[in-house]
């Protein structure tokens, strides 16, 4: 990134917390990906706050630019200071897709890769201590596990000033890095990767992880009881963001839906809200003259104070919006509440366009209630409606392509009736976002392969040309290349690191894997495809089970067993 941009993008922005002042301990907060996608994402500014937060830290942040080369050294957003000179690099994962990302950053800060990954004692005790989390590593943490000295399982609200204080102390007394991450190993939720080793059978899969050194062998993900201690809330505004100048606002974690597809239904169990009170106190504490809030959460439209917020931000002028909307809770007065407060887009996720096959998916949500949703938000004034579906799902069928459609020409028309000029309404704008299905980590859905790459397309064909007579619509497609590659990522173990090295250092398109995917990676790594294409027996040893989630694999079991049963 150019100087001159990064001090344009500096002045634009407003922080809502005290910059820590200048300590001695050295903390760079990173994102593996670009200053608009980072500053988007609600957990990187949290993270960043909960560093300033910590005596004696002085905290900057890194991004990384996609369009660099891969020699490109990254340094820190505000002072163009070197990684190396950091005491902790901590950065936050949001998505597989940013691993190669990940290893630019442990780079510049000095991490040898590659070829000479095998360094001296004296060399992989210099640097920064590299500290991971996000959503991607507590899913899987395997295929990048080596790049990191400790990563956070879990949620790090409470986490984080646990790990500052062993790392200030142990700069103080000039403590040895493995003694550090001894001492680390020791927190919870804090996974040492150096400290167990993968053991592979005959036939290549994974048969087995050891403990080699430290107090856990099988970390349990870290979690926090109470939210209403921690507010999670945008931090830095800026308008250089998706959102722009909303504020937004955590209002809870996990979804008691269930749905067998969703990660995010199982990783965040148990699941927690904010209390209205909680909430209101931050609004009125850090937003009060904001114009626009955002309300985001996995289960956003099922908060019981929902009605109470919304009334509360609409006698005070403000904006607000969801980040989701759940079919069954969009009532006329939600839908009215919406749009009185100038909402103009919302969002809902059929999945799919069989009834049968949404509620064996888990999404128990009729044609009814999808329908009846959307008449409820066209007929209160929301002019833009997006639709979330995936294809690919298990137990689907080619003719489920020709369903979506078929269900989304049912709520075109019904949008069209609610746009009638003689209504005075504007037109009306529908955005389909369809994606292939990628089977998770701690989902009943984990063990299920990824549908052929060739099949898929036929689906997206299908879709498109029965679809394609409609106006006032725009189909957004993932490519199925791209979702190959995050199966690859998401299913894989530790091996993959060797491919992600020799990827970076080519700067081969990771997307050219689905071409070549039959052909062994590099080293004693499987097929791309032995990872993609493969449905794991049950009793399999799965990489990310190396980590305590909390979740059961009898309970997984069981919830693929009548998914498959077509069972809701």
């Amino acid at each position: 990134m150019a100087r001159n941009t990064e001090a344009k993008l500096l002045r634009a922005e407003r922080s809502l917390v005290v910059r820590p002042e200048r300590g001695d301990m050295r903390i760079v907060v990173a994102f593996p990906n670009r200053y608009w996608v980072a500053m988007s994402n609600l957990g990187f500014q949290t993270v960043y706050a909960l560093f300033a937060e910590q005596p004696r830290s002085c905290v900057e942040r890194a991004f990384v630019e996609p369009k660099s080369g891969p020699d490109a050294v990254v340094r820190t957003f505000e002072s163009r200071s070197a990684l190396s000179s950091a005491d902790i690099l901590a950065i936050s994962v949001a998505c597989e897709t940013d691993y190669l990302n990940v290893l630019r950053l442990c780079a510049s800060s000095g991490r040898s890769l590659g070829r000479s990954r095998q360094q001296p004692e004296h060399a992989r005790n210099a640097g920064p201590l590299i500290l991971g989390g996000g959503a991607a590593l507590t899913i899987n943490p395997e295929p990048v596990a080596e790049f990191f000295d400790a990563i956070l399982i879990g949620e790090a609200d409470e986490a984080i000033s646990e790990i500052a204080e062993i790392c200030i102390r142990a700069r103080d007394a000039r403590q040895d890095k493995h003694d550090v991450l001894e001492e680390l190993s020791a927190v919870e939720g804090v996974y040492i990767p150096s400290f167990l080793h993968a053991e592979y059978g005959a036939d290549g899969a994974l048969c087995a992880l050891t403990r080699i050194r430290g107090r856990a062998h099988r970390p349990r993900k870290r979690v926090v009881k109470n939210l209403d201690s921690h507010p999670a809330h945008t931090v830095i505004e800026t308008p250089h963001t998706e959102f722009k100048s909303m504020f937004l606002l955590e209002t809870g974690r996990g979804c008691e839906m269930g749905c067998r597809f969703c990660v995010s239904g199982y990783i965040y169990r148990p699941v927690r809200r904010r209390s209205a009170r909680a909430l209101l106190e931050t609004i009125e504490h850090y937003a009060s003259e904001a114009k626009d809030l955002g309300f985001i959460g996995a289960a956003v439209s099922r908060h019981p104070g929902l009605a109470k917020l919304g009334a509360w931000a609409s006698e005070r002028g403000q904006r607000f919006s969801l980040s989701s909307l759940m079919s069954q809770c969009v009532t006329p007065a939600l839908a009215a509440q919406l749009a009185n407060c100038g909402c103009q887009m919302a969002a809902l996720a059929p999945e799919c366009g069989r009834e049968k096959l949404r509620f064996s998916i888990g999404k128990r949500s009729s044609d009814a209630e999808i329908l009846s949703a959307v008449e409820h938000l066209a007929y209160s004034g929301i002019t833009t409606l997006k639709l979330y579906f995936m294809l690919g799902l298990p137990g689907e069928v080619r003719a489920d392509a020709l369903a979506a459609a078929e269900l989304t020409k049912k709520i075109h028309e019904m949008l069209t009736r609610a746009a009638r000029p003689a209504r005075g309404r504007r037109q009306f704008k529908l955005i389909l976002s369809v994606n292939s299905f990628v089977p998770k980590p701690w989902t009943p859905f984990q063990r299920h392969p990824f549908l052929d790459i060739r099949e898929l397309r036929q689906r997206f064909r299908l879709l498109r040309r029965e679809l394609g007579a409609l106006s006032n619509i725009e189909l957004r497609v993932e490519s199925p290349r791209a979702s190959y590659f995050q199966a690859l990522l998401s299913r894989g173990d530790r091996r993959l690191a060797a491919l992600l090295v020799q990827l970076w250092e080519s700067g081969i398109d990771p997307l050219g894997l689905v071409q070549s995917g039959s052909r062994a990676l590099c080293g004693n790594c499987p097929s791309a495809d032995s990872y993609v294409y493969r449905e794991f027996g049950q009793s399999a040893v799965l990489p990310w089970e190396i980590i305590d989630l909390g979740v059961k694999r009898e309970l997984l079991e069981r919830e693929y067993a009548r998914a498959l049963k077509g069972e809701g």
